[in-house]
């Protein structure tokens, strides 16, 4: 602590803040030191405490709306915030002119809980582009709270993921509109079969025109759903636009205990062969675990050329390129399953922890 006690009197000339806890040094209280400071060139603030949140002794945080604790004093050019749920309690500063929101559990699964109205604010910052939400880090919203729809206006890039109540996914479909999203990436809890998708809303149309990019990773419907189809039609009208889609399946849950969405595509070009999901792809990626019956890649390939009349593309890990592929298709091997986060933003040094890290099926799985 007192190496960080002689940070706040500098504070005004940094553009970049790293506090990263090893979950053995107490760092929750130099927040308190951070109250009355001026950082006006502050553009990076990135703090992960590592601490479990005791609530008992702390209690909760019952504050409605974000209510900045730190930084108060003079402008603020936040673009960048990543925290960890605990951090998340304290080290709040202003984000009127935030641009990336990353909000993540932390070293230790921490009892605390960002509550709704707050991601809700998030969603409507006028400046905002990037959001990425990792593990049970939101609390659902209060009964008798009402939804609002929003106009993420600038938004380009979201993910979620890490948690098999997938509420906020279900908000971004269902209440969220956002013109210049590119990319949405849903990684579901591994080994799970829980809905990971939101019931289909009476709004229809996509709500998100510009829209290029779906990363699907370990997304399964309960097995027992009787209309479980339903739920991935929902995701492929809501996301109509996409030119590439890019599917992983890690888990080794059998196939008979869940429904995803290669078994989706199979079955629904079938029963409605003059209904195309995502009709717009080009490119569609598969990184998929052979413990679980999939199709062989050969098959796959076959499907997809049949499937989507704009394709041009396949990509599947090097140790399981088909050798037989449909003419005029290309195959090319898959080396990366997600993008950097953020996409396409350069940071003079950006974080390398990346909680939504995905492996290319190793060859001794590889279908």
């Amino acid at each position: 602590m007192l190496m960080l006690d002689l940070i706040p009197p500098h504070l005004h000339r940094l553009r970049r803040f790293v506090l990263h806890s090893d979950a053995t040094n107490f760092v929750l209280p130099f927040y308190e030191s951070l109250t009355g400071v001026s950082a006006p060139r502050l553009e990076h603030f990135d703090v992960s405490t590592g601490k479990y949140h005791n609530y008992i002794e702390e209690g909760f945080d019952s504050e409605p709306h974000w209510d900045p604790r730190i930084l108060m004093e003079g402008p603020l050019s936040i673009k960048y915030l990543r925290l960890d749920s605990s951090g998340g309690a304290k080290f709040r500063p202003p984000f009127d002119n935030l641009v990336h929101f990353s909000l993540h559990p932390g070293v230790a699964r921490l009892e605390l809980l960002l509550l709704w109205v707050c991601l809700e604010q998030v969603f409507s910052l006028p400046f905002i582009e990037t959001i990425s939400i990792w593990g049970p880090v939101i609390a659902r919203p209060e009964t008798g709270h009402s939804l609002h729809h929003i106009e993420a206006k600038r938004l380009k890039h979201f993910r979620v993921g890490g948690c098999s109540d997938q509420v906020v996914f279900s908000y971004l479909i269902n209440y969220v509109s956002a013109p210049l999203l590119e990319s949405i990436t849903l990684t579901a809890l591994s080994g799970f079969a829980y809905n990971a998708l939101a019931p289909p809303s009476a709004v229809s149309g996509s709500p998100f025109p510009s829209l290029k990019s779906l990363y699907l990773v370990d997304v399964v419907v309960d097995s027992s759903r009787h209309n479980w189809g339903v739920y991935f039609r929902h995701l492929a009208l809501k996301t109509v636009s996409i030119t590439h889609l890019s599917i992983s399946g890690t888990s080794t849950l059998p196939r008979e205990l869940r429904r995803d969405i290669v078994e989706f595509l199979e079955i629904d070009s079938t029963e409605f062969p003059q209904s195309t999901n995502w009709p717009n792809v080009e490119r569609v990626d598969f990184n998929l675990t052979k413990a679980v019956d999939y199709p062989t890649s050969e098959l796959l390939a076959l499907f997809s050329s049949s499937v989507w009349d704009r394709l041009s593309c396949v990509r599947f890990p090097s140790h399981s390129l088909p050798t037989n592929t449909p003419s005029g298709l290309a195959i090319e091997p898959l080396t990366e399953v997600l993008p950097d986060w953020p996409p396409n933003y350069d940071f003079p040094s950006p974080v390398l922890t990346n909680e939504f890290c995905v492996p290319v099926v190793p060859a001794s799985s590889s279908p």
